[in-house]
């Protein structure tokens, strides 16, 4: 019963945003959406079904969603800067910064607070993770230009003292 209900908010989450990105009602549009929608749950469902990893996502960690829009407004503007800089014929000191990480276990928790830190560190246009190196305890991203490290990576699981970065 409880993958019957997960099944069906995944697909009228879908649907809904189908709808809303396709700016339209009409009952063509809508069949059309929950189509879509439909086989792309389905094949969702079924990788899911047949993939081991799982992910436990943390409220304390998905409440730094909130940092995101942030990010993404700043990240723009450097990306402007650096354009600017670019025209006027400067050069832009990019670099990759090394930060220490809790990597944590290969626990659903500790994979659901990597994987949540990557995707909202790089929805910033100005970083790009590269990795992270679990036996060296860090966390690689690139950077257009450096800034300091956004104040929610704190929160999940980066130690601000070690700090490293490479032009």
């Amino acid at each position: 019963m409880k993958n019957k209900r997960i099944f069906f908010l995944m697909w009228f989450s879908q649907w809904v945003l189908w709808l809303a990105f396709a700016n339209n009602a009409g009952a063509r549009e809508g069949l059309i959406g929950a189509i879509a929608s439909a086989a792309s749950s389905i094949a969702v469902a079924r990788y899911l079904s047949h993939t081991r990893e799982r992910y436990d996502l943390r409220a304390i960690y998905l409440g730094q969603f909130i940092h995101a829009g942030e990010l993404v407004i700043s990240g723009t503007l450097i990306l402007l800067r650096v354009i600017g800089l670019r025209l006027l014929g400067r050069d832009v000191p990019a670099g990759i910064a090394a930060v220490r990480y809790r990597i944590g276990t290969n626990r659903p928790v500790s994979r659901g607070r990597r994987a949540l830190a990557t995707t909202i560190l790089t929805l910033a246009p100005n970083n790009l993770v590269l990795g992270i190196l679990p036996e060296r305890r860090l966390f690689l991203y690139h950077t257009v230009i450096p800034q300091p490290l956004p104040s929610f990576m704190l929160k999940m699981g980066a130690k601000l003292e070690s700090e490293k970065r490479e032009s």
